[in-house]
């Protein structure tokens, strides 16, 4: 469907809940599935210009080697800093009533590190 719509963006969050390494344990279809996405990463006989295929994990070790090898780009995203952190919490508590001042969201902030 990308190919006949592009240019395309196909995300796909969580991606090594589909494409984890491949062991002798794992059912047909798991591998078939993996199968089935290599061939259309490699691209073989398509024309892949115009699609952008993201995919997301927080476990990229996790991921198959070869889905890795598939993918050109690898941008690390670290946990947030304190003051990101620090901004979250107050963004999402003026959605809740709360009796929280300035200094409590700061010790959540500060204790919320990892």
């Amino acid at each position: 469907m990308a190919r006949e719509k592009k240019p395309a963006i196909i995300f796909i969050d969580e991606i090594d809940s589909l494409l984890s390494a491949r062991s002798d344990n794992e059912n047909e279809a798991s591998r078939r599935v993996k199968t089935e996405f290599l061939i259309q990463m490699q691209g073989v006989g398509h024309d892949d210009n115009g699609i952008l295929v993201l995919g997301a994990t927080n476990i990229p070790w996790a991921l198959d080697s070869a889905v890795r090898r598939r993918f050109e780009k690898r941008i690390y995203i670290p946990l947030p800093e304190k003051p990101a952190r620090l901004a979250l919490l107050q963004k999402q508590l003026t959605k809740t009533p709360n009796d929280l001042d300035h200094d409590d969201i700061d010790y959540l902030a500060e204790k919320s590190d990892g």
